[in-house]
């Protein structure tokens, strides 16, 4: 246990150490006001507002905010716990599935993953859900359907995309309930197969079903403008395939991002190559060899489907797929060990078996004997040398992308610099006037959260001329204030300020970590 307690402790470590380094991306903001809404009980069905994913992790969210206060931390603190307990889960996973030593290194190799290190102090719904699957999976495998349903319950309660992973929970679930023999287990045999995969079906799909059924009562019982599965439907529907001038560029795209799951480019090779010679050599009854089949295709088909419909290319749409790919490449590496070790097993030289008590020990112990021993003890010593130099050095090629990501200097997950300083704007905001105005155009997400329960009004434009019109009408009633985002050309809302007979004046200045200006807060002052 001290191996899976040490991974288990620096993937959190690793997970740890840029939690309170990032400010929100636009949608962790997003989230983080849901959060907010609930936590402070002003609207606790979020029924006021358009929401296009389930609830559950708003409320663990809320959770959070509710115990340790309002802020980042609180808020990113169930991902990341449930990025943590994802290692534990991977384990305990790969044990059912393979063995121990594929279980360690699927393990290490999720610990390691820059796209979890990454993921795990976001508030996108993504790490919960792959949390909730890894637990349905490892139900599955224990032959606890109504657990797996449950579980399966919870993931869909935090995205609907749970439901792309149900045809692979299914096949897992069935292979296991006519293979478990194989496994070692001792039961009865199976009778009456079919009734038994029925059974087995109705008892995940309860629990499952009462889960899905609950997150529905609650989007009817808050009698929003429109229901968060209707929202998601449309904001996430791609509508077509890809055109042919697009299939290329999004593979690249879709590559690129493929890079981060590992950041190794020697684990790359060794998935690439070693996975098809896993599964050409393995032996075609061996239950793990089914197991890789499927899961290589399940994965296959996910990405496929990412690539050629329309959807987004997004980061974290590959998350769910690392633990497949952590499960896939701990077997290749367990293997490969396993064929290494192969021949010194088979060469053990028979004349060396114990002695009979009718023979003399001493007469069987011939000078030629004691060099085949001397041989056979060497040639397992540098096998296992070798395997164990095959291993640190897999290691050592995840561990230094690893530190990379904990210094976030990978472009995947959240904000790594960009909204920089926007918590320092937002502090100076809190303490203006109130009835203050603060026009926006850019960052309207970023300031539900940033500036809850402020004094600050927060007017939204749709561009220069309606800010003028604004500023005409209104612009001398109250203090009025608009912040320019360094990426932005404020040119022309600055011209529409002055044509209204207003200037501008600098109130502060946010820098981002390398330097470099990230928003700058000006008092809107008439002529």
């Amino acid at each position: 246990m001290i191996i899976p307690l040490a991974v288990l402790l620096a993937g959190f470590a690793l997970r740890a150490a840029p939690l309170t380094q990032n400010r929100f991306h636009p949608d962790e903001a997003l989230y983080a006001t849901f959060a907010r809404l609930i936590a402070s009980g002003r609207d606790p069905l979020l029924s006021a507002i358009v929401v296009d994913k389930p609830p559950l992790s708003f409320y663990l969210m809320a959770a959070g905010m509710a115990l340790f206060g309002q802020t980042e931390f609180a808020a990113r603190l169930p991902t990341l716990f449930a990025s943590v307990i994802s290692i534990a889960l991977i384990y305990q996973l790969g044990r059912r599935l393979y063995n121990r030593r594929a279980a360690a290194l699927a393990a290490v190799i999720l610990a390691l993953s820059p796209m979890a290190i990454l993921f795990a102090i976001t508030l996108f719904t993504d790490t919960l859900l792959v949390a909730f699957l890894l637990w349905t999976f490892l139900m599955i495998t224990r032959q606890k359907w109504s657990w797996a349903g449950f579980a399966f319950g919870l993931a869909f309660a935090c995205k609907q995309t749970a439901i792309f992973f149900l045809p692979l929970v299914f096949v897992v679930g069935i292979i296991q309930l006519f293979y478990r023999r194989e496994r070692g287990e001792r039961k009865e045999n199976i009778k009456n197969s079919a009734l038994s995969a029925f059974s087995a079906v109705n008892s995940f799909l309860l629990p499952a079903f009462l889960s899905a059924a609950a997150i529905f009562i609650w989007d009817y019982a808050r009698h929003a403008p429109i229901s968060f599965w209707v929202q998601g439907y449309s904001d996430n529907n791609p509508g077509r395939l890809v055109r042919s001038n697009e299939i290329w560029p999004r593979l690249a795209a879709w590559i690129d991002l493929f890079h981060y799951l590992t950041g190794s480019r020697i684990a790359e090779l060794v998935f690439i190559v070693g996975l098809p010679l896993l599964i050409l050599f393995h032996r075609r009854r061996a239950l793990a060899a089914v197991y890789d089949f499927i899961l290589a295709g399940f994965a296959l088909a996910f990405a496929a489907v990412y690539w050629l419909f329309a959807f987004n290319v997004w980061d974290r749409y590959l998350l769910a797929l690392t633990p497949i790919m952590a499960l896939l490449l701990g077997h290749v590496i367990d293997f490969a060990i396993s064929r290494l070790q192969a021949p010194s097993r088979l060469q053990a030289p028979s004349r060396l078996q114990a002695p009979s008590r009718l023979q003399a020990a001493p007469t069987l112990i011939t000078p030629h004997a004691s060099r085949i021993t001397n041989n056979h003890s060497s040639r397992e010593a540098i096998i296992h040398h070798s395997s164990f130099i095959i291993v640190s050095l897999f290691i050592v090629s995840l561990f230094i992308p690893s530190l990379t990501a904990s210094r976030s200097g990978y472009p995947v997950g959240g904000d790594h610099g960009a909204y920089d300083g926007i918590d320092q704007i937002a502090e100076t905001l809190h303490t203006v006037p109130a009835g203050s105005v603060l026009y926006d155009h850019w960052l309207s997400w970023e300031w539900g959260f940033y500036l809850f329960d402020s004094p600050v009004y927060v007017s939204w434009f749709p561009g220069p001329g309606d800010l003028a019109d604004d500023l005409r009408s209104f612009g001398r009633a109250s203090p009025r204030y608009i912040v320019a985002p360094s990426w932005e050309s404020f040119t022309e809302v600055q011209s529409a300020i002055e044509a209204a007979g207003f200037k501008l004046e600098v109130v502060q200045t946010a820098n981002r970590r390398d330097g470099t200006p990230s928003f700058t807060l000006y008092r809107i002052w008439p002529k």
